[in-house]
């Protein structure tokens, strides 16, 4: 399997963008006192994109944290400069991030995802698989989340039952990527296939 836990550039779009299936857009508040993008928010932030796709995280992390002193109350700017944290290895600073955009808005499935890649990074396999099940309850239709409790399921955890059924989901969600996807699950199903079965030990007899 090659399946990276994040789609670090597309999901950075994402996050301001209109128009992607299944993934929340910069504000996903819902109420009457949801924050307005400051004039200009759209074409900063689309700098500061190029910058990170173009892998000058330094700039990228100076010009990100320069917006959200003036653009505060959006839980995607926070968990955009979280993926920015992760990539510099600066963990903690990346787990603060994370826990702002949460205050802002408890069910932000990105700021769940980019936990679970933290948590998966430091081994915590258990709090990975919490934090995409969380992400997965505040968004079913947040594909990311699927995808990285797939790969967790199949490569950390051994659970090809369980990694299958989020493979499919997974597809069942993903835009423009099902040929992928699919040759995914056709390489679960057959591992599924010629894994020897356990022999039953829970007959019962007289």
């Amino acid at each position: 399997m090659w399946q990276s836990f994040t789609r670090f550039p597309v999901l950075i779009i994402c996050l301001f963008a209109a128009g992607c299936s299944g993934v929340p857009q910069l504000s996903d508040q819902t109420d009457d006192e949801s924050p307005v993008v400051a004039p200009g928010a759209q074409r900063d932030f689309a700098e500061i994109t190029a910058l990170i796709e173009g892998g000058e995280l330094g700039d990228a992390t100076i010009r990100l944290e320069r917006f959200i002193a003036r653009n505060s109350d959006f839980p995607g700017a926070y968990t955009t400069l979280a993926i920015v944290y992760t990539e510099q290895g600066r963990v903690e600073d990346a787990l603060k991030a994370i826990d702002i955009a949460l205050s802002i808005n408890p069910q932000f499935a990105p700021a769940h995802n980019q936990l679970g890649v933290l948590k998966r990074r430091e081994g915590d396999f258990a709090g990975a698989e919490q934090a995409w099940q969380a992400a997965i309850a505040a968004d079913p239709q947040y594909a990311y989340a699927w995808h990285n409790l797939g790969v967790l399921y199949d490569l950390y955890l051994s659970d090809l039952p369980a990694a299958l059924e989020h493979y499919e989901q997974y597809q069942a969600l993903a835009s423009g990527e099902t040929g992928q996807a699919e040759r995914w699950i056709a390489d679960l199903k057959r591992r599924i296939d010629t894994q020897p079965r356990a022999a039953r030990n829970d007959e019962v007899t007289p």
